[in-house]
């Protein structure tokens, strides 16, 4: 199955063939009915096999944060899933960061170790790049939970597929991208109701530059997540505000603290 990406003019998104770790994907199509969270999301690819493939959410922050070095970093909604017998997990990441791979902080995601964007590291492995001058705190970003796409129901018992399927909803972000994805990630801040709108944005921003940044410059839309382009019908402009309206309500009912 193939889906029209709306973030790109139209174009037609590939099927998803090779989906190594270290990958990073955006959703393709407006998601309406069943998970939310993906909608305009940004998702990294941390494992794939016969079985399943896992990834974490990346611009979805919460209301939590964890402070390091006297900065408070958002949590990010990863996924809905954890590991067994040790709830959800908190995952830290650094991205295109030499100095912090060439000192080996952390591991490398992708399996090409020498060729990762993504590293994942402990808090206490940016505590100690942050003592030693590597790095600054604003150069991580923690995630909470895993997202999980079943392939082998029977090899997985108790985890339900999920309905938006990886292949027909997402495409790959091509590397020249995520630089600068990154840097509009990292201005995110720990969720509230003052700045809930502007952290939205800048997911959607985000989420845009992955697909096509001259699109989003030439000034065809006027506000994030409600676009429109001379390839879109209306039908699609409204499938696309309805998903945008519903991944609103649904990040201030599961992510903001009242």
């Amino acid at each position: 199955r193939q889906g029209r990406d709306l973030g790109n003019r139209g174009r037609i998104s590939e099927p998803l063939c090779q989906l190594t770790p270290g990958t990073l994907v955006r959703a393709s199509l407006p998601i309406l009915l069943d998970e939310q969270v993906f909608h305009q999301s940004l998702v990294l690819i941390l494992q794939n096999d016969e079985n399943m493939t896992v990834g974490i959410v990346l611009n979805r922050p919460s209301s939590s944060a964890r402070e390091i070095a006297g900065t408070r970093l958002p949590v990010r909604f990863g996924g809905r899933f954890g590991l067994e017998g040790k709830g959800r997990p908190e995952l830290w990441f650094h991205c295109n960061h030499h100095q912090m791979q060439e000192a080996k902080v952390g591991e490398p995601v992708s399996e090409d170790g020498t060729n990762s964007t993504f590293w994942k590291c402990s808090k206490e492995d940016a505590e100690s790049a942050i003592k030693v001058g590597l790095a600054n705190p604003e150069d991580f970003i923690v995630v909470e939970g895993l997202s999980v796409w079943n392939k082998n129901p029977s090899s997985t018992p108790g985890v339900k597929p999920s309905p938006v399927e990886i292949d027909a909803f997402f495409s790959e972000v091509h590397k020249g991208g995520i630089g600068t994805v990154w840097k509009l990630l990292l201005a995110q801040e720990p969720l509230n109701k003052k700045n809930a709108a502007e952290n939205l944005e800048a997911a959607n921003a985000a989420w845009m530059l992955s697909g096509d940044a001259a699109w989003m410059l030439s000034g065809s839309g006027s506000e994030f997540g409600h676009h429109s382009s001379d390839m879109q019908t209306k039908d699609e402009q409204r499938v696309q505000s309805l998903a945008y309206s519903a991944l609103d309500k649904w990040i201030r009912l599961f992510l903001m603290k009242p």
